[in-house]
C-alpha cells in the first residue's frame, strides 16, 4: 500500500478530471436530449446535475478549509483543499457514471413502433366513421377573450384501431370566425408521433376532424382558434390522454 501514501494529487489534475466529466456528461445529455420522450428527462438531469457537482466539488475544499480551524503550523491547506476535491471528483465520476450509463442504455434499447396504416388517415376516407363512438371530451375551445365557442371530443373507432378530434362549435362562432382556422395536433406519445391539421371554418358547418392516429397506449389532442392573419386567436385547449 506504499504507492497509495505516496499518491499526490495537484490542482491541474483535479481541474482536468472535472473537465473531463462534465464534457463526458454534457456530451451524454445531448444525445438523451436528441432521442426525446423518456431519455429527456435523463439529458436534461445531466445538463443540470454534473456542471453542479463541478462547481460544488471545486468550491467544497476553499469552504472546509476556511471554517476548519489550523491545527498546526506545517498543516498544508492547499493540500486538505485538493484531497477534498478529489474525493468530490470520485463521487463526481459515480453520479455522471450512473445517469450517463442510463441514457446509453435507453438508448441502446429498441424504440417501440406503434405506427398504423391508418396513422395520418381522413377517418371518413378509410370508413372508419361508422362505429365511430364518442372516447372522452368537452373540453372548451375559447376565443382570446374567453368565450367559449366550441368543444373538443375524441373520437374512436373499434375496426380501424384508432382515435381522432372531432370540434363542435357554434353556429354564432362558425359564422363569425368563417375565414379563420382551427390548428388540431393529434400525439401519441408512446412513440412521440404526431399529426397536425388545420381545420377552415367555413361558416354554416358547425363540426370537422382531423386525421387518424392508431390508438395504442393513448392519444390526445391539442387545439387552438387561428385568426386568418394567422395569429393565435385563443388560448390552446389541450385534450386528455385517452
Amino acid at each position: 500500500m506504499g504507492w497509495v501514501r505516496g499518491f499526490t494529487v495537484k490542482a491541474g489534475d483535479v481541474a482536468t478530471v472535472l473537465k473531463l466529466l462534465v464534457g463526458a456528461g454534457v456530451s451524454a445529455a445531448g444525445l438523451g436530449v436528441s432521442h426525446g420522450g423518456t431519455l429527456r428527462w435523463f439529458g436534461f438531469s445531466l445538463f443540470v446535475v454534473v456542471p453542479l457537482l463541478a462547481v460544488v466539488v471545486w468550491r467544497s475544499g476553499e469552504g472546509a478549509t476556511a471554517s476548519r480551524p489550523a491545527a498546526s503550523a506545517s498543516a498544508s491547506p492547499t493540500g486538505s483543499r485538493l484531497k477534498l476535491r478529489a474525493a468530490g471528483v470520485v463521487g463526481l465520476a459515480a453520479a455522471t457514471l450512473v445517469l450517463t450509463s442510463m441514457v446509453l442504455m435507453q438508448i441502446a434499447a429498441p424504440r417501440p413502433s406503434y405506427a398504423s396504416g391508418f396513422d395520418g388517415q381522413d377517418p371518413h376516407f378509410m370508413k372508419c366513421i361508422p362505429d365511430a363512438r364518442p372516447l372522452g371530451g368537452g373540453w372548451p375551445i375559447q376565443e382570446a377573450g374567453g368565450q367559449t365557442i366550441g368543444r373538443l371530443f375524441l373520437f374512436q373507432s373499434d375496426t380501424c384501431s384508432t382515435v381522432w378530434p372531432k370540434i363542435l362549435l357554434t353556429l354564432a362562432a362558425s359564422r363569425r370566425l368563417k375565414g379563420d382556422s382551427i390548428r388540431i395536433l393529434v400525439e401519441r406519445p408512446a412513440d412521440d408521433i404526431q399529426n397536425i391539421f388545420f381545420l377552415r371554418l367555413l361558416g354554416d358547418k358547425k363540426y370537422g376532424w382531423s386525421n387518424m392516429l392508431g390508438h395504442s397506449k393513448c392519444v390526445f389532442a391539442r387545439v387552438q382558434l387561428k385568426l386568418n392573419t394567422n395569429k393565435p386567436g385563443g388560448p390552446p385547449t389541450q385534450s386528455a390522454c385517452l
